[in-house]
């Protein structure tokens, strides 16, 4: 009873809060060729010199030629930091710190996935706050604007350009560190889909994922919005109608610029209403055994959703049919259960596996009391699960479902 009184507490305040400070949404330009535009618009607003943040492998696919190319054409300088990992760590953050004020860079470019883009965003933060990384760890900490940042997105799934979160990871803990200010989110950013035409599947597959878990569990949380439901629910429509294409073939433009608008939208959906108990668990897979954010959501999303499903009915019944996967059904019960199988259907195709080989019983008391503790304080979860519910996802993550809702 008391870790839903905090729960309420925290779900009341994020209402009021959402309601009396919104995020703003940045300027965003898309379809093919975007980012050129972008890199224009940055140019206009004065930038000098700018700090592209990205990833080795990024940099060595030849995959920032083209951005190397309009700065140099804009007459803008540059220096590169490409040792951002997955999970991003604090000395990571430093490290690009310290290269951008040697160099005396004057703006952020986050160039790369969601990893890149947490990384940029504490970065930019950090510099514009001129305070170490940790004082700006928690809720709205920044005193200071951050260092105008730009982005542009190589995969289609954190959302993390137009979100107010950045999440860091100690180095020597593991510990994930969330930084929650909407001065974190990027000024502007390119929804472009040349960068993303050379993504290997499974990563196409599992990032997603990601943006269908963020679409659902904003449209299902205890606080929305119409207008925020109403991009929840394009983006579920989005991701349906083009993940699949995006998944089997990659070169097609248009089903990756849509994947594309539909982390966006959903990134907006869930900054505005917040997540839920798949990220809470997500989170402790990610820190515990290294597993990716998009892959972690994408195994745990149907077993969450399954476990809680007898609470979720009509909030499940009502996106299954206003996003258009579901057309047949006169009863919520029904209709929920079809866009569940849905879900199940999807990841299926995308070959998202049913189990995470990794997971070890032993490590069950520490995932639920984690997992419990970021939920009740962070997320105005439709449901939050007691121990025993619990145990019965992990096992379902370990063993696989047994049941059906």
């Amino acid at each position: 009873m008391f870790d839903h009184i905090v729960n309420a507490i925290y779900r009341n305040g994020f209402k009021i809060l959402m309601t009396i400070k919104p995020p703003f949404e940045p300027k965003y330009f898309e379809g093919r060729g975007s980012s050129k535009k972008l890199f224009e618009y940055l140019a206009s607003s004065g930038c000098k010199k700018a700090l592209i943040v990205t990833t080795e492998d990024l940099v060595r696919l030849n995959l920032l030629d083209s951005t190397y190319k309009a700065l140099d054409d804009l007459g803008i300088e540059y220096v590169t930091f490409d040792k951002v990992m997955p999970n991003p760590t604090l000395s990571s953050v430093n490290e690009a710190i310290t290269l951008y004020n040697q160099s005396g860079c004057d703006a952020v470019i986050a160039f790369g996935g969601g990893s890149v883009i947490d990384a940029s965003k504490a970065i930019s933060l950090q510099i514009g706050n001129n305070v170490p990384t940790e004082k700006l760890v928690g809720l709205f900490k920044a005193k200071r604007n951050a260092v105008p940042l730009y982005t542009v997105p190589t995969t289609a799934g954190t959302g993390s350009e137009v979100t107010s979160v950045a999440v860091i990871s100690d180095d020597k803990t593991h510990k994930k560190l969330f930084i929650v200010d909407h001065k974190t989110i990027s000024l502007a950013t390119a929804l472009d889909p040349d960068p993303m035409l050379g993504l290997p599947a499974f990563i196409t597959a599992d990032t997603g994922m990601d943006a269908l878990t963020h679409a659902i569990e904003a449209y299902i949380s205890r606080v929305n919005t119409p207008e925020a439901m109403e991009l929840a629910v394009d983006a579920v429509k989005l991701v349906f109608e083009n993940l699949p294409e995006a998944y089997t073939n990659g070169k097609n433009s248009k089903a990756r610029e849509n994947m594309a608008l539909a982390s966006y939208k959903a990134g907006i959906a869930f900054n505005r209403m917040g997540l839920g108990f798949v990220h809470a668990i997500s989170h402790q897979l990610t820190a515990l055994y290294g597993t990716a954010h998009g892959r972690a959501n994408a195994i745990v999303l149907p077993y969450v959703l399954e476990e809680s499903f007898e609470q979720i009915i009509p909030q499940l019944a009502a996106l299954g049919k206003s996003s258009g996967v579901v057309t047949t059904g006169s009863r919520d019960r029904e209709i929920a259960t079809k866009f569940l199988d849905e879900i199940f259907k999807l990841g299926e195709f995308l070959k998202i596996p049913k189990t995470l080989d990794e997971i070890k019983e032993g490590d069950y008391q520490k995932i639920i009391h984690d997992a419990r503790k970021e939920a009740i304080k962070n997320y105005p979860t439709p449901h939050l699960p007691s121990k025993e519910e619990c145990k019965l996802v992990l096992d379902k993550i370990k063993y696989g479902s047994k049941d059906k809702y």
